[in-house]
């Protein structure tokens, strides 16, 4: 989880979508916000669900239009009241 907060925007983005998925749910709840709109949206859709939840609202927020827009049904209806 560290090595993941102290990765760059461009870092995280260099990862491929399988590896960017199988990041642990407490690695990817610490993304920098400031990091979260400059993911791939493939890397968005393709979080489980527990990573998901584990966003913060903050992050949530931070998402792009394209980012929300990839996500599943399931995906949205397994977050919370505060993150949607």
């Amino acid at each position: 989880t560290d090595q993941v907060v102290s990765l760059s925007s461009n870092q995280i983005g260099a990862l491929s979508t399988a590896q960017f998925s199988s990041l642990a749910t407490a690695a990817v709840a610490a993304i920098a916000t400031a990091t979260i709109g400059g993911l791939k949206t493939a890397d968005i859709a393709a979080l489980k669900t527990a990573q998901l939840a584990a966003l913060t609202t903050d992050q949530v927020g931070a998402l792009t239009t394209a980012q929300v827009a990839a996500l599943t049904t399931g995906s949205i209806a397994a977050m919370s009241t505060d993150q949607v």
